[in-house]
């Protein structure tokens, strides 16, 4: 993701742009609706996104054949009984995270700690930044009464005398310095109080888990140059103390101190509490490490995030980038925890203190019966680097980084089988980017250097979204002349930012947003034609980052609702392709937020995600969509005109576990309800089935609510026969239908 040009995606999580597709059209330009019947032949083999003359979205895209239809009804004839000979992957299901600013949100959601920069080193933001953060979870106005110093007094320093976030608080004289001899990494934070100086030390406001768990865990060093001080730990709230503990003890060599305070239940998505290290003076004092976490944490994780994340029957979890990737040396993520180096933020701001590293990303996925998948570094690190990598993940015992691995406290191997080759290598804003070429030489290099480690294992290359202009595409024709049969899979990114378009109307950006994904579908097409061309038939994708931008000016319901259409089509176009679709990582934005499960604010996809994973089934079946369509005449962005555009989209799959079919639909029409008769071959169902509906009627809530989420109703249907159903506009439907000979059908509800 590019670090250059930073954009708010969805209003939830700040990301930079890679393999950015942006839309556009002349201002004003809006899509035509067609009602004469048409041709249902496929595109000529010379249209595609890329083409001057645009392409067709009629024609056959997989199992399904869209056929633009007549009036403005929809008609779905299923073909049951004839299923493709291949399963859609889980691995669509996936997601993607890494560090961002101020580390989240891995390190201000995923992982239970809240104490920012722990370990006392420069280079981290001020604490004003983190009001400014995307989905901020501060309680605003306490951190200005902090920062203001109407808590606890604030003593003035300079530049990296008190580390940032942290705060120098006190009265009296006293004098503050980043000092070496740290207990962790380079620098620690030293106080020389005066004698007349009470209460002197350091002092930051955690964002607490306070709703769930009252209980939290401090732990931190510290140690003393002359007289011992008697240090208090102090926790406070609503500028009042609500716990403390004192600790007598401290000497000249550095020693742990731990302590567990009890908060009031702070039943809101945002608070601040203060949590401060004092001492009286004279004497000088030197803190270190210290952390805040909940005493339900999980093996470090908040246990919310983990139930979220398993509950999305999430299929694998990129990690640990992202730019992020490109600059991150996996070994300084290994060992005890309090003697890992806090080290700068290779791609974002701030620091990070690698406390979640690949034992702890492993365990995650162990928690929440998730496929691992680790992009290795292809930037600044070496091949050597990335074998030891997989030896350490993958190795016996007998060899030195699986010896490693048990003297870490885990002898068993992981067994990792996907691995990513570098992130983004042709863009210019990551670290170590590179020519098509030199990036062909370290995919051939890296792979050959961690096959020698473990022959089982699988690669992921580091392509180029397959939108773009000539030297976006030049990037892919030269990995796989390079590469040849060694290449498995290619890695995609997509971020659609039609929120840049300033000159076109919002609904023309929504009618795009809606749309996107069977242009997606087209460009993974043409890709599909070009590896076939090449007799590279095993080329494999993994779209392994995708998203879109909210946009400006859009009321927050309609702008929920268009996002969840788009990103059901998403969904539909990977099933559709799942013949070499690997898999999909979307790009996260709630699902590691214990607020938003907890506040009821989590990201459409969540919802959207769940239901499919849990009940569309994997194996598809024959459709064909006669649907009404819509023309976009005018060059969108870098994607030529649209024809034929299907209002309605579909895909049909059978679950080979129970035998029940699923028939999942989407509303492209934003304005327009559309009925819809569906008739079902080789399948005899029973006579009622379940139907699933998100939509959304776009009743706007108060001023000053969270983003709103869609409806989601579920209820039973009349499946006999032919049977109709209609299709709310802005809407997504799954029908579920159990054979006839299904005696006990599961209970739809989720």
């Amino acid at each position: 993701m590019r670090t250059d040009s930073m954009a708010q995606i969805i209003g939830a999580c700040v990301l930079s742009l890679c393999g950015v597709l942006a839309l556009g059209a002349a201002a004003g330009e809006g899509g035509q609706t067609k009602k004469a019947a048409k041709s249902a032949k496929s595109a000529p083999a010379a249209e595609g996104v890329q083409s001057p003359t645009g392409f067709s979205a009629a024609g056959t895209r997989g199992p399904v054949e869209f056929v633009p239809a007549q009036g403005d009804k929809a008609r779905l004839a299923v073909e049951a009984d004839e299923e493709t000979p291949w399963q859609v992957s889980p691995l669509i299901y996936g997601t993607f995270s890494e560090p961002l600013n101020f580390g989240g949100p891995i390190y201000r959601s995923l992982w239970a700690q809240k104490v920012m920069n722990p370990s006392f080193e420069p280079g981290c933001p001020p604490l004003e930044s983190s009001l400014s953060l995307p989905g901020d979870p501060f309680d605003d106005a306490a951190v200005r009464a902090i920062a203001k110093g109407e808590w606890l007094p604030i003593l003035p320093t300079k530049k990296d005398e008190a580390a940032s976030p942290w705060l120098a608080v006190g009265q009296g004289e006293a004098k503050f310095s980043l000092a070496g001899d740290a207990y962790n990494s380079e620098r620690c934070q030293k106080i020389e109080a005066s004698a007349s100086a009470r209460g002197v030390g350091v002092a930051q406001p955690p964002e607490l888990q306070a709703w769930r768990k009252t209980r939290f865990h401090l732990r931190c060093f510290l140690r003393c140059e002359g007289p011992a001080p008697a240090v208090a730990a102090s926790l406070y709230y609503q500028a009042k103390p609500i716990a403390s503990a004192r600790f007598d003890s401290v000497a000249t060599e550095w020693k742990a101190f731990e302590a567990s305070f009890e908060t009031p239940v702070v039943n809101q998505p945002r608070n601040a509490f203060l949590l401060a290290l004092t001492f009286d003076g004279p004497g000088t004092l030197f803190v270190d490490q210290v952390t805040l976490t909940p005493e339900d944490a999980i093996d470090g994780f908040d246990p919310q995030a983990i139930e979220q994340t398993r509950a999305m029957k999430t299929g694998w979890i990129r990690w640990p980038g992202g730019n992020y990737a490109s600059g991150y040396h996996w070994r300084d993520g290994v060992g005890p925890l309090d003697k890992r180096p806090t080290r700068k933020n290779p791609a974002w701001k701030g620091l990070d203190p690698n406390y979640v590293g690949t034992d702890e990303y492993l365990q995650l996925c162990r928690l929440v019966a998730t496929e691992p998948y680790i992009c290795v570094n292809a930037g600044n690190g070496t091949a050597q680097e990335a074998a030891d990598w997989v030896e350490y993940c993958n190795g016996s015992i007998d060899t030195p980084m699986g010896k490693l691995r048990a003297q870490n406290g885990h002898p068993e191997p992981y067994g990792v089988k996907y691995w990513n080759i570098g992130n983004e290598m042709w863009g210019d804003w990551q670290i170590g980017h590179c020519t098509p070429e030199v990036y062909a030489e370290r995919y051939a290099k890296w792979t050959k250097a961690m096959r020698e480690r473990d022959p089982s294992i699988r690669f992921v290359a580091c392509g180029q979204g397959p939108f773009g202009d000539a030297n976006m595409r030049r990037w892919n024709e030269v990995l796989m002349d390079k590469t040849g049969k060694d290449l498995e899979a290619v890695d995609f990114h997509t971020y659609i930012r039609l929120d840049r378009l300033t000159k076109l109307d919002a609904q023309t950006r929504l009618d795009a947003m809606a749309a996107m994904p069977i242009a997606f579908e087209q460009a993974l097409m043409d890709f599909r034609a070009l590896c076939l061309k090449r007799g590279m038939d095993q080329v494999r994708v993994d779209e392994g980052e995708y998203s879109c931008a909210a946009i400006p000016g859009v009321k927050p319901r309609l702008m929920t609702a268009t996002t969840m259409v788009a990103h059901a089509g998403w969904l539909h176009s990977f099933i559709r392709q799942g013949e070499y679709v690997l898999g999909a990582n979307a790009t996260e934005f709630s699902l590691f937020n214990p607020r938003d499960g907890q506040f009821d604010r989590h990201h459409v996809r969540y919802d959207l995600f769940q239901l499919y994973a849990t009940e569309a089934g994997s194996q598809p079946v024959r459709a064909r969509l006669e649907t009404p369509v819509r023309t976009y005449p005018k060059r969108i962005g870098v994607i030529g005109p649209v024809r034929d555009l299907p209002l309605v989209d579909a895909v049909a799959l059978k679950d080979p576990k129970d035998g029940s079919l699923s028939i999942s639909l989407i509303n492209r029409d934003l304005q327009n309800e559309i009925p819809l008769e569906v008739d079902i071959r080789g399948f005899v169902p029973q006579p009622q089935g379940t139907k699933h509906l998100y939509w959304d009627d776009l009743k706007e809530t108060a001023d000053g609510a969270p983003h709103p989420r869609t409806h989601f109703q579920t209820s039973a249907f009349d499946a006999a026969g032919k049977f109709q159903v209609s299709l709310p506009p802005r809407a997504v439907m799954l029908l579920k239908l159990w054979p006839e000979e299904h005696q006990a059908r599961p209970n739809a509800d989720r």
